[in-house]
């Protein structure tokens, strides 16, 4: 009896001393990463109300003692955060972070079906884009998924470190949600963004903008035509053979800000509307992001 107390007691102490070992392991690691890693959160979303999906690039020497920005990229239409690999997200910001040409950064890759970012009333007509996902898309953008990753990583959780971009529907989004909510974000991207007012998508208007006080609201034309935007940086791009002629949209977009005294950059890429035209341009938007 007395043996088997005896290994009952060392196992205890042995099985304790593991658990100290890989505690302090787990906290070295946080305390400052020897590589970089992608953490992945599935979470029940209260204003989408279903679980969501967050990809999340976290880069080498990340430790809780500094405050990281924040890049929050929002992936196209039919696309989900694996953009994030497709992409070569990850790969390219290991790379540029070695060199030196960008500053560590946390990247974010939330799902957002194919909302374009909207907060869209649940009652519209299914006849008017039934493919597209209604619900309060905008505010979980800005609200729910910047609270929870402000709130599990170490960030500057201001505007100054905070930046917003997407590819395609995503690039809508982005444009979108930045110029609304301009407190929250210093810099947005759009890549080859879904700016859509250069042809016929009567189909797809009528989802993103039912009404005119919609498109007053929420169209990136009309909200950087009221030149209330003040202090944001802003990046377009697309690809000269884009099958959308995006790249109008995106000149005609540039000339507003312009006007308005906004800094922007446009640029026209050689390639398509695809993952692949992202893919290439990738090192050019994290330098803008944040670029040494």
């Amino acid at each position: 009896m007395f043996i088997k107390k005896t290994n009952y007691f060392l196992l205890l102490i042995i099985i304790s001393t593991f658990t100290i070992i890989n505690l302090s392991i787990s906290s070295a690691e946080e305390l400052s990463l020897s590589a970089s890693r992608i953490d992945k959160h599935v979470f029940a979303s209260k204003l989408i109300d279903k679980d969501m999906t967050v990809l999340v690039y976290i880069p080498k020497g990340y430790n809780i003692k500094e405050k990281f920005p924040v890049l929050y990229f929002l992936h196209g239409k039919g696309k989900t955060p694996d953009l994030l690999y497709e992409a070569g997200f990850n790969k390219t910001a290991d790379n540029l972070i070695e060199s030196g040409k960008i500053k560590p950064l946390i990247i974010v890759f939330p799902q957002i079906d194919n909302s374009y970012g909207l907060n869209s009333s649940l009652k519209y007509e299914e006849n008017l884009f039934a493919s597209n996902n209604r619900g309060m898309y905008e505010d979980y953008i800005c609200k729910e998924i910047v609270t929870f990753i402000d709130a599990t990583y170490s960030t500057i959780a201001e505007r100054s470190g905070r930046f917003i971009g997407g590819s395609s529907m995503g690039g809508f989004a982005s444009l979108h949600v930045a110029f609304k909510h301009e407190d929250l974000y210093s810099k947005v991207g759009g890549h080859m963004p879904a700016i859509y007012s250069y042809y016929d998508s009567s189909n797809l208007e009528s989802f993103l903008f039912p009404t005119s006080k919609d498109r007053n609201e929420n169209d990136p034309f009309y909200i950087a035509k009221k030149g209330k935007l003040t202090n944001i940086q802003v990046y377009l791009d697309a690809g000269d053979n884009d099958k959308y002629r995006l790249y109008e949209g995106c000149k005609a977009l540039y000339k507003i800000l312009i006007k308005n005294n906004i800094k922007a950059e446009n640029y026209v890429f050689k390639g398509d509307h695809t993952t692949e035209y992202i893919k290439s341009n990738v090192e050019k938007y994290l330098v803008f992001y944040n670029g040494k």
